[in-house]
């Protein structure tokens, strides 16, 4: 099995590569799912790292901890931006993306 980039991608026995995520990250479409941001401003805040993120396949992951340090730094309302938080489930994301856009 040949290795390249640090570990991250590896060549399977059958000449496939492999995706070697590290343990505790995720993409960010499950970090919006987890907080009152959506998956493309969460992209935004990592390429401008002003999200603790890494690319790992051409594709941007965090980590809980991460998330949840941006959170809390950036809750507040100032200037009308949204306030950030995380959420436990599923009906809390719902009711505050239909009051935010309604």
């Amino acid at each position: 099995m040949a290795v390249y980039n640090d570990n991250k991608i590896k060549l399977s026995n059958d000449g496939n590569l492999e995706s070697s995520i590290p343990a505790g990250f995720f993409l960010l479409s499950k970090a919006a799912q987890m907080c009152s941001y959506s998956q493309e401003y969460l992209s935004l805040l990592a390429r401008r790292g002003e999200l603790k993120a890494q690319k790992i396949d051409r594709k941007w992951h965090t980590t809980q901890k991460w998330l949840e340090e941006y959170v809390a730094r950036h809750s507040n309302t100032n200037k009308g931006h949204f306030k950030g938080e995380m959420l436990e489930d599923s009906h809390q994301i719902n009711e505050i993306r239909q009051n935010f856009f309604n």
